[in-house]
C-alpha cells in the first residue's frame, strides 16, 4: 500500500539538509510527497534522472517512506561522506536513494546485456562460417580452373561420346566449290539439313552413308551426268548427290564419336600452355588442338565443349558447333522418314557408272513405229535404269514425233538398249510423207539411272525407325 505525505508530524528532509556549508549530494531529487504526489509504493523506486527507467529492484533506504514517531520527528545529524555511520563516499555506489546518485554511479546490471552479447557473438559466428564456405566454393572454382587443357579436351571427349547428335554451320569445299551448310549429324551418321551453293539452297539428307537432294533446275544445269534431256527429271525432285557435292565425307568428318576420336588424339595448339585462343570463338574463349583431321576447339570454361572444328588440308571446313538434344534428334528422324516416304523412292543417280559407248542409232522405222537403239557399259553394280527415246521433226527439237521408254534391270558390262516409238504423231508424219520424196527427222536416247527403289525406300525407312529407338 503506498505511503503518502497525510501522515501527521511527518517531513521530509529538505533540501538544505546537513551541516552548515556541506554540499549537498549532487542529483538529489525532491520528496514526491512534498510536490504533492504519492511516493511510489515499497519495492519500487522513483524513475532516476534524465528518463532512464529503473534496473531493477532496490531496497529503499532507511527512513525513506517510513512513518515519523509519535511526538514529532527530529533528523538525525549529519554524518559526512565515508564518515562511520555516514553515507558511503561520493562515487560509490549506495549513496543517496535508489536510481540517484553521484556522477558515475552505476546502476545494478540485468540479463539483458548477457542475451545481447550472447546473440552477437552467434552472429558473428555465422559471419565467420559464410565467409569459411564462400572461400571454399571459391578454392573449389579455382581448382577446376586449374584443369590442364588436356583434362579439359578430355571432358569434351566424353561429352561427344554421349551426344544423340551435332549440328554444324558454317562452310566446306567441294571439288573447289565453296558451300554453305547447316547439318544436323546424328551419333548414327543420319544427317539433315540444307546446302547453298552459288546461290542455290538445297535440302539435304545422309541416310546409310548416301547423300540426296533436292535442288532447283539451276543448280542441276552443267552437273556432270545430267544430260539437257534429264533437266526436268532432276529439278525439284531427290535425287543422289553429284560428284561435286560427295567428295566432302559426313560420316567420317562430322559424327560426335568421329570428332571425339580425333580430338582425343590431339594436342594443344600452342604447346606447352594451350593458352585460349585470342577471340572468342562462337561467343566462348576456346583452347585450340590440332590433330591429324583438323583443328579442334574446346570451350576454356566449364562445360568444355568442342565448339569449333576445321581443317584445311584435303578437306577443306569450317564449322560452328552446337550439341543436339534427344527431343531435336527425335524431330529430325520424323521428318527424315516422311521425305523418305513421300519422294525419295525412284530418285535418280547423276553419278551411276554407267556410260554410253556409242551414239544413239535407229533401226526398222516404217509407218508402223521407228525402234532407237544405244550401247552402254556398266562398271557399277546392278542398276535399274530406264532407256529413253525421241523423235521430232525440226531441226530445233519443237515438233516431237514421238518418245518411248523402257525399264529393265542393267547388269554389269556392255549392253544395248532399244525401245519403239510407236506414237500416233509418228505415224501421221509418215503417212504425209509424199510418195517419191524423203523427208528429215531427229531422234536421241538417254538413260535414268534409278538410286531407290520402292523397296529400297522402305528398308531406309526400318533403318530410320530402329535409329530412332536407339538414340
Amino acid at each position: 500500500m503506498a505511503q503518502g505525505s497525510e501522515q501527521p508530524n511527518w517531513e521530509p528532509p529538505g533540501q538544505n539538509w546537513g551541516p552548515p556549508g556541506q554540499p549537498h549530494p549532487p542529483q538529489q531529487q525532491p520528496d514526491p510527497a512534498a510536490a504533492g504526489q504519492n511516493p511510489p509504493p515499497m519495492g519500487e523506486q522513483p524513475p532516476p534522472m534524465g528518463g532512464q527507467p529503473p534496473q531493477g529492484p532496490q531496497t529503499p533506504p532507511p527512513h525513506w517512506n517510513q512513518p515519523p514517531p509519535q511526538g514529532g520527528w527530529t533528523p538525525p545529524p549529519f554524518q559526512g561522506p565515508g564518515a562511520p555511520g555516514g553515507a558511503p563516499p561520493f562515487g560509490q555506489p549506495g549513496f543517496g536513494p535508489p536510481g540517484f546518485g553521484p556522477p558515475g554511479a552505476q546502476p545494478p546490471k540485468s540479463n539483458k546485456g548477457v542475451l545481447i552479447a550472447v546473440l552477437s557473438a552467434s552472429v558473428a559466428l555465422v559471419l565467420v562460417l559464410a565467409v569459411v564456405l564462400i572461400m571454399l566454393a571459391g578454392g573449389d572454382e579455382e581448382k577446376k580452373a586449374a584443369l590442364t587443357p588436356q583434362q579439359k579436351s578430355a571432358q569434351a571427349v566424353t561429352k561427344l561420346n554421349s551426344l544423340p547428335g551435332l549440328r554444324y554451320t558454317g562452310t566446306y569445299d567441294a571439288s573447289g566449290t565453296s558451300v554453305q551448310a547447316d547439318l544436323s549429324v546424328t551419333r548414327a551418321g543420319t544427317a539433315s539439313g540444307s546446302l547453298t551453293v552459288s546461290g542455290d539452297v538445297i535440302d539435304a539428307m545422309l541416310l546409310d552413308g548416301d547423300l540426296y537432294v533436292k535442288a532447283p533446275q539451276s543448280f542441276w544445269r552443267g552437273q556432270q551426268g545430267v544430260d539437257e534431256e534429264l533437266l526436268d527429271e532432276f529439278a525439284d525432285k531427290w535425287a543422289k548427290a553429284p560428284d561435286s557435292l560427295r567428295a566432302f565425307d559426313i560420316r567420317k568428318l562430322l559424327v560426335p564419336a568421329a570428332l571425339g576420336q580425333a580430338l582425343q588424339q590431339a594436342a594443344p595448339l600452342v604447346p606447352p600452355s594451350g593458352a585460349p585462343t585470342s577471340e572468342p570463338v562462337s561467343g566462348r574463349q576456346a583452347i585450340a588442338f590440332e590433330g591429324s583431321e583438323g583443328q579442334y576447339y574446346v570451350s576454356d570454361a566449364a562445360p568444355y565443349q568442342l565448339v569449333k572444328v576445321r581443317a584445311g588440308g584435303a578437306q577443306v571446313f569450317d564449322f560452328d558447333v552446337a550439341e543436339l538434344t534427344a527431343d531435336s534428334v527425335g524431330t529430325l528422324y520424323t521428318e527424315l522418314k516422311d521425305k523418305v516416304r513421300n519422294g525419295l523412292a525412284g530418285a535418280l543417280d547423276p553419278a551411276a557408272e554407267i556410260k554410253p559407248t556409242s551414239t544413239s542409232t535407229r533401226d526398222d522405222c516404217s509407218a508402223s513405229g521407228c525402234t532407237i537403239e544405244r550401247k552402254y557399259s556398266n562398271t557399277g553394280p546392278t542398276a535399274t535404269v530406264t532407256y529413253i527415246a525421241r523423235i521430232w521433226e525440226d531441226k530445233d527439237g519443237d515438233k516431237e514425233l514421238g518418245r518411248c521408254t523402257r525399264t529393265q534391270s542393267l547388269r554389269a558390262g556392255s549392253s544395248t538398249l532399244e525401245c519403239r516409238v510407236t506414237s500416233g504423231g509418228w505415224k501421221s508424219w509418215v503417212r504425209g510423207i509424199r510418195p517419191g520424196t524423203t523427208s528429215r527427222y531427229y531422234f536421241n536416247s538417254w538413260l535414268k539411272v534409278e538410286s531407290v527403289s520402292k523397296s529400297k525406300a522402305d528398308t531406309l525407312i526400318g533403318k530410320l525407325e530402329a535409329e530412332q529407338q536407339g538414340a
